[in-house]
């Protein structure tokens, strides 16, 4: 969409995340890194960069390429942008503010509100902008819940992808 080299925009997210160690929540990459590993030499729980750092590389890698290939032959540029910056936030640490990123989704959705996926998709996003940091707070920041957001983002992800991959000529743009 940009007209940008296709190898630079995969490999500068994960550049600069995995340079600066920037982890967040909710996502695939900080989930990962809350994974210990046991260290027997000191009876003790460690965090293993390496293996998680190669576990994040390998399915980033294989399931955006999925997901690219996936939305490529879409004809709706809104379409592709919405699944694009789902990606990013299922994938790639981002806080709270980076969920503007539904903007293109939510656009689309409401463009489309007369399909049941596209209702869902705003009640969701709702959720996102007013009742998740509500909520996390009451909850003091449980990881449960983290991994809860990080499959809802990722189950949309799929859902919306797969819709739009077989719908896309009724698309309003």
């Amino acid at each position: 969409m940009t007209n940008s080299d296709p190898i630079t925009n995969l490999f500068e997210p994960l550049k600069l995340t995995i340079g600066k160690g920037y982890e967040r929540m909710s996502d695939l990459y900080s989930l990962i890194n809350k994974f210990y590993v046991y260290d027997f030499s000191n009876n003790s729980l460690k965090i293993n960069k390496f293996i998680n750092l190669t576990i994040f590389a390998s399915v980033f890698v294989f399931l955006n390429f999925i997901f690219i290939k996936m939305i490529s032959g879409f004809n709706n540029e809104l379409a592709k942008l919405s699944i694009i910056c789902l990606i990013v936030l299922v994938f790639l640490p981002h806080a709270r503010y980076d969920y503007i990123l539904l903007l293109p989704l939510l656009i689309l959705s409401i463009k489309n509100f007369y399909y049941l996926i596209f209702k869902v998709n705003i009640v969701i996003i709702i959720y996102y902008f007013y009742l998740n940091r509500l909520i996390k707070h009451l909850i003091d920041y449980d990881q449960l819940y983290d991994i809860l957001i990080f499959l809802t983002f990722f189950a949309q992800l799929i859902i919306n992808s797969v819709y739009l991959k077989k719908n896309n000529s009724i698309l309003k743009i």
